[in-house]
């Protein structure tokens, strides 16, 4: 008589989950010495004597597990179903990369859909889908967005995204001269650019530029 009988356990709540998701499988099976086991998603085939094993899925998809169990004279198998969520999309534009110190920064949140928070690495963070915020000392700041997206039975996945925005002072037009209140002709004008956080400059004398 066949006396093997394959037996595939799960835990309820790890049959479903966001990628990555890893499943610990429990093989119960009796009067086999020998498994093959198949998680459905391309991965090797895996044959052994395992009573346990541990999977993680890295992609959205409903993946049928096989378990198959043998003695040498008989053959079993049973399946299991693991459900994982696509992974939600996570994303946002913005005008440039650089700003200045006190700039309004408009943040376009481009996320199909989800629930959103955003921290802009100056220790604010704000829940609103298209924010505005303006950093008020100058350094290099990373800004995530992470977009949750609830499942039907509640399960809820997340994914983030960030990028890295310059803040730069903003640039101080001054300059010295060898002027005076009156000067008198022939008169040579001698003139110094003590202008800060500027890399072009451009001079003008009587509104035409020169």
């Amino acid at each position: 008589p066949n006396t093997v009988v394959a037996n595939l356990v799960v835990n309820g709540p790890e049959k479903q989950g966001c990628p990555p998701h890893t499943v610990t499988f429990f093989n119960n099976s009796t009067g086999a010495n020998q498994f093959i086991w198949n998680f459905g998603d391309g991965t090797p085939i895996i044959t052994n004597a395992a009573r346990t094993m541990v999977h993680t899925f890295v992609a959205g998809g409903t993946y049928q597990v096989k378990l198959t169990a043998t003695n040498g004279c008989s053959v079993r198998e049973t399946t299991e179903t693991i459900v994982v969520y696509p992974e939600p999309i996570s994303s946002y534009t913005t005008a440039k990369n650089t700003y200045c110190k006190d700039e309004w920064i408009n943040f376009v949140n481009t996320s199909p859909q989800g629930d959103f928070v955003w921290t802009f690495g100056d220790g604010v963070s704000s829940t609103q889908t298209n924010p505005q915020h303006r950093f008020v000392t100058p350094g290099t700041y990373l800004v995530t967005l992470t977009t949750f997206v609830t499942q039907p039975d509640g399960t809820r996945c997340s994914k983030s995204v960030s990028k890295s925005f310059t803040v730069l002072n903003p640039p101080i037009a001054t300059f010295s001269s060898n002027a005076s209140a009156f000067n008198c002709a022939p008169f040579q004008l001698m003139v110094s650019n003590t202008s800060q956080f500027a890399n072009k400059y451009s001079w003008y004398v009587d509104g035409v530029l020169v």
